[in-house]
């Protein structure tokens, strides 16, 4: 597994985009703190990311790739602070199960799923 030594990181201030399969299995990655600066994260960006438990997409983010979180087995909570980002799904996998029809009916909040579940809450 890549960087399976990394088990948390927080984005610098100065990053805009979170890059195409940047964290790609990274499989000790548990937990990520993305700043207000990013406004773009790029598809597979955190693909396989089989510990990360939960994650905040900050205001400022206005779009998600393809498979961003997609493989993310473990992701129970995730939380929106932002109406109307543009999330790329042409597999239906960006998020386990279905968390983009839930984010685009509900929108702004914090989503919770149980680990074996694919169906999603908004608390």
């Amino acid at each position: 597994d890549r960087c399976s030594g990394l088990t948390s990181i927080t984005i610098p201030n100065r990053v805009n985009s979170i890059g195409y399969c940047t964290f790609y299995r990274c499989t000790g990655l548990t937990g990520v703190t993305i700043p207000n600066s990013v406004t773009a994260i790029e598809g597979c960006a955190f693909d396989g990311c089989s510990n990360l438990t939960s994650i905040t997409i900050p205001s400022s983010v206005t779009s998600i790739g393809d498979l961003a979180f997609s493989n993310c087995s473990n992701l129970t909570s995730v939380t929106f602070a932002r109406q109307g980002i543009t999330i790329v799904q042409t597999a239906n996998i960006t998020f386990p199960g279905d968390l983009v029809t839930k984010y685009n009916a509900g929108g702004v909040g914090t989503y919770m799923r149980a680990a074996a579940s694919s169906t999603w809450t908004k608390l």
